[in-house]
């Protein structure tokens, strides 16, 4: 049955919230929910741009759910109708898995080393710095005065 089966391509752009494609490995299974004999399991490896998925099942048994599992993004789940002929997109922002996020250094526009808290609203008593550093944040709660 899958050689008599209309297929096409699936272009797939994943976002980090920065809006940029992400870099990371990634397994999407298409779970075809008509013919479960259908359903594809592509590993991906993403390296900024979008990436297409050949030969995905189409219209009339095109109806899949997407599992999305990148290593260091959110698991993430969608369903999509594949269409023949007409371009068959998969959009979505990812978002970090904190277990296995890396913090980014913070800096600021009026020193590069520091950056204060009182970009947050903090009190000028409560006022902290925190200190740039390689994978960690350091903050440092200034004495009362």
């Amino acid at each position: 049955m899958s050689d008599n089966v209309n297929r096409a391509d699936v272009s797939v752009t994943l976002r980090d919230v920065y809006g940029q494609t992400i870099t990371d490995e990634v397994e999407i299974t298409f779970y075809n929910q008509k013919v479960h004999s259908l359903s594809q399991r592509f590993p991906v490896k993403f390296k900024g741009q979008p990436v297409t998925l050949p030969g995905v099942p189409a219209f009339p048994t095109g109806l899949a759910e997407v599992f999305i599992k990148p290593k260091k993004y959110r698991y993430k789940s969608i369903f999509i109708n594949v269409v023949t002929g007409s371009p068959n997109a998969i959009n979505e922002d990812m978002f970090l898995d904190p277990d296995r996020a890396r913090l980014r250094c913070l800096t600021s526009m009026t020193s590069p080393r520091n950056f204060t808290a009182q970009t947050f609203g903090a009190s000028s008593r409560s006022r902290r710095s925190i200190r740039r550093c390689g994978t960690d944040l350091i903050r440092r709660t200034a004495p009362p005065s």
